[in-house]
């Protein structure tokens, strides 16, 4: 009797150890897809300043278009966190 308590609580202490992991996890995609997605909101900020700086003769074109890659890339980087998080959350509803 004694034993199957003990099993029981080694079990217990197992679960509680994943869910503070996996709820850690969670925190951590949320907080990186915050972060990329607010590096995309300003990348494209820059890009249409740039644009306007273009169209006042202050930039040349190719900086312009430099400013436009960097906006894709870190959008491209928000995609992909906002798919590993959606993924992780599939994972739990699948697992759980």
């Amino acid at each position: 009797m004694e034993n199957l308590k003990n099993d029981l609580n080694e079990k217990i202490r197992v679960i509680n150890a994943e869910k503070i992991k996996l709820k850690a996890e969670y925190y951590e995609l949320s907080k990186l897809l915050s972060i990329a997605s607010k590096k995309s909101q300003l990348a494209y900020k820059k890009y249409l300043i740039k644009e306007k700086e273009y169209e006042l003769s202050r930039a040349s074109y190719l900086d312009v278009i430099d400013e436009y890659n960097k906006y894709l890339s870190l959008e491209i980087e928000n995609k992909r966190a906002k798919n590993t998080l959606n993924s992780f959350i599939y994972k739990l509803k699948i697992k759980g």
